[in-house]
């Protein structure tokens, strides 16, 4: 069964192999995370994303057709969605009784007013984010790799 790693390097480092693939599906994970996944986080949603930009960079050059052809559908789904909104939210009448929701925007469309008093709240320092919990967090997950 091992005859055809005889003589190789996965004969001197049996676990080798399985490391590499692991690698190579994290790798493969972080790649598709970094350059197609939407951010969903409310504060962070509207944010410049460089790693969208260029996976739609890449979606671009490698599929012409299919990246132009999707793009349309979901412009025209777009278009479909904010029509079928319009014409219900102008008869919809919202009643005393009626529980309050945690966001007050009226639109999908409209942003959210934390986006727009961001400049106001300033960044943490890197000593503020690395709090004794996330040093924790950091040294149980390196451990937990080995």
């Amino acid at each position: 069964m091992w005859a055809a790693f005889e003589g190789t390097i996965f004969e001197e480092y049996p676990y080798l192999l399985p490391n590499v693939f692991c690698t190579i599906v994290v790798l493969f994970g972080l790649t598709v995370g970094i350059l197609f996944l939407e951010e969903t986080h409310e504060d962070r949603k509207y944010d410049h994303d460089r790693g969208r930009e260029a996976g739609q960079w890449l979606s671009r050059k490698f599929w012409k057709s299919d990246t132009d052809s999707t793009l349309d559908e979901k412009e025209a789904s777009m278009d479909e969605l904010k029509s079928m909104l319009g014409e219900h939210t102008q008869a919809y009448q919202s009643t005393s009784s009626s529980p309050t929701l945690c966001s007050t925007r009226t639109s999908i469309s409209d942003v959210p007013s934390f986006i727009l008093d961001k400049q106001i709240q300033r960044t943490p320092t890197t000593r503020e984010a690395f709090t004794k919990q996330i040093c924790i967090n950091i040294v149980c997950y390196g451990i937990l790799a080995l």
